[in-house]
């Protein structure tokens, strides 16, 4: 199941390359993250990511967003699709949902945060619930290049095991928007 929702999303996200707004890169100690997001709209996206950890293995994420820009504040609302292939562990597969807002703080800075929920009736049997957050911090090098610093936590509640924090980090990225 896991293996096919990741060739779908791998295809997805490939043929959305071509329209692809921005692409990032994030890395840390034990993960390696990609992810794109493609304007479909003025007012909607389409976004994936990808993260491989070395002690729990991979998720997938994949959703559409509507956003509003309201001067230099951006706000989104949306729902996606999480996949986890863990290493120990359950499998689970199911739908979140989400807010995003960032805004810049100076001229080639800027701010953002994104939080996504997912109760029980939303994902595979064994899980209690999923939740995300993100925090970052970019630095616009160039026209197209922006660096940046966060720390991301995503964590699946399992009803009857231990808990997966599968992510848990402080990274580093880089983000080509074209």
């Amino acid at each position: 199941m896991f293996k096919r929702a990741l060739m779908i999303a791998g295809a997805v996200a490939l043929s959305g390359a071509a329209n692809a707004s921005q692409l990032s890169l994030e890395l840390n100690n034990r993960s390696v993250a990609t992810g794109l997001v493609a304007q479909l709209g003025p007012n909607a996206q389409f976004f994936a990511d990808y993260t491989y950890n070395e002690r729990h293995g991979n998720l997938i994420n994949a959703g559409l967003r509507a956003i509003k820009t309201v001067d230099q504040h951006n706000f989104g609302v949306g729902m996606k699709y999480v996949g986890l292939d863990a290493r120990h562990g359950d499998n689970a597969n199911g739908a979140a949902f989400g807010v995003n807002y960032s805004t810049f703080i100076a001229p080639k800075v800027s701010v953002a945060t994104s939080a996504h929920y997912a109760p029980s009736v939303l994902l595979s049997s064994s899980i209690d619930s999923y939740y995300d957050w993100d925090v970052k911090a970019s630095y616009a090098m160039m026209d197209n290049l922006d660096l940046y610093t966060g720390y991301k936590l995503s964590r699946f509640n399992y009803e009857r095991a231990d808990h997966l924090k599968f992510d848990n980090r402080v990274y580093l990225g880089a983000r080509f928007r074209f």
